[in-house]
């Protein structure tokens, strides 16, 4: 899931032949392989015997290929350097596809079709050694919310309406498994295991879901997790982990880079932040200020010049920007394919059909005129402010810019 969520903001910024490739192929392998009858998400597929048939060796491969498939396999891959598992290699992008190319005598075209044909023979030859995988059927709540997320986007970006269907089903069955332990219940308490983190990827899972299609149900359990994140997680003035977390030190303390993981402090801005900007939520704001105020006492207090989690707290600084667009829905459509056209990975765009806003963000008018029902309308918020509704597409590009140009804080 976070390699698919980083390989599509790559996508965006970049079109990347080879990283759409890959991409897609990561999403793929999600709905296929891991993705379980229930529509959840297996937390791993794994090989019991702990076989070496990913990893290679020289002799195999230079068989297996032609002189020029051998060429442009081993310089992308690393094969002309030292091995990297155990005497052998386990095939790993050294740099990118257009400097490797610019290495060779061949055009582009070539060495694409060369790449290409070396790709497909080595997988045919990885199939052929057998290996009995096994899935373990574990539902992880913060795995799947994140694949939920990262399905959705890619299913947006790359037109791919059977990854939205397979992300949609996954959030369905995160739902019921909720219900069916009891969960939405008035007294019902954490499981064991829970934290806060769990909840807020969830949370972002479902308006994620909001922002394809605004569906009353998703509506209705982004705001239960809201619910339950106060009652459960916030602690007089301050936001904790999980039960044993009563100084919110686990949930602030600096951690290392990892890009396979998401830490704690980004997976509440992920979720809380963007409920508080859409729905306007005074209190969620004043909570999240809280919680940076802490986490960055934090730093200070144990006198770190810098940490990795610097860029999370910018983030968090910078805010969230949200335009929530109502109006006839083929054209209110073909604005929000425009306004999220580019990367920005803090910029959301919802559509809120006629039918839903009596329930919707309290901003929404809950009585409309014939005029405006007939043209789109577009309210931008960043952070807690409103700004004046568009009703020019070209409007609201230039706000979303000067704001994107010039971040305005909470």
């Amino acid at each position: 899931a976070n390699a698919l969520e980083l390989l599509m903001s790559a996508i965006a910024i970049s079109r990347d032949s080879l990283l759409t490739e890959v991409a897609q192929e990561t999403a793929e392998f999600i709905v296929e392989q891991l993705q379980l009858p229930n529509g959840g998400f297996a937390a791993s597929l794994y090989e019991p015997t702990n076989s070496t048939r990913l990893a290679w060796d020289r002799r195999t491969v230079r068989r297996a290929l032609t002189e020029d498939e051998m060429l442009v396999v081993e310089t992308l891959y690393g094969l002309d350097k030292r091995a990297n598992w155990h005497g052998r290699w386990l095939l790993r992008r050294t740099g990118a596809w257009r400097n490797v190319v610019s290495q060779f005598y061949f055009s582009k075209e070539e060495a694409d079709a060369l790449l290409a044909s070396g790709r497909e023979k080595l997988r045919d030859l990885a199939k052929s050694r057998e290996v009995a995988y096994e899935a373990d059927n574990r539902l992880i709540t913060s795995s799947n919310a994140l694949i939920v997320s990262a399905l959705l986007n890619a299913g947006r970006v790359l037109d791919r309406p059977a990854w939205t269907k397979a992300a949609l089903s996954g959030l369905a069955r995160l739902q019921l498994e909720r219900t069916g332990k009891g969960l939405d219940e008035p007294n019902a308490l954490p499981e064991k295991g829970e934290t806060l983190t769990d909840c807020t990827l969830l949370l972002r899972a479902a308006l994620d879901a909001l922002a394809v299609r605004w569906d009353e149900a998703d509506l209705e359990f982004a705001r239960h997790l809201v619910q339950w994140i106060k009652t459960h997680y916030w602690l007089d003035d301050r936001f904790v982990l999980n039960r044993n977390d009563l100084s919110g030190w686990l949930l602030t303390m600096p951690q290392s880079s990892d890009l396979t993981r998401v830490s704690a402090i980004d997976a509440v801005r992920r979720g809380l932040q963007l409920y508080a900007t859409l729905f306007q939520d005074k209190e969620v704001f004043d909570m999240l200020l809280r919680l940076f105020a802490q986490a960055e006492g934090v730093v200070r207090a144990i006198q770190l010049r810098h940490y990795e989690e610097a860029a999370v707290t910018l983030n968090f600084r910078h805010g969230e920007t949200v335009v929530v667009l109502t109006g006839p829905e083929q054209e209110s459509k073909s604005w929000q394919q425009s306004l999220t056209a580019s990367y920005h990975p803090t910029q959301h765009v919802f559509y809120v059909p006629f039918a839903d806003m009596r329930n919707g963000p309290s901003y929404l008018p809950r009585m409309m005129s014939i005029e405006d029902r007939n043209r789109v309308t577009a309210y931008v918020l960043h952070e807690r402010l409103e700004f004046e509704p568009k009703h020019e597409l070209a409007d609201v590009s230039e706000l979303l810019t000067d704001l994107q140009a010039g971040p305005v804080g909470v």
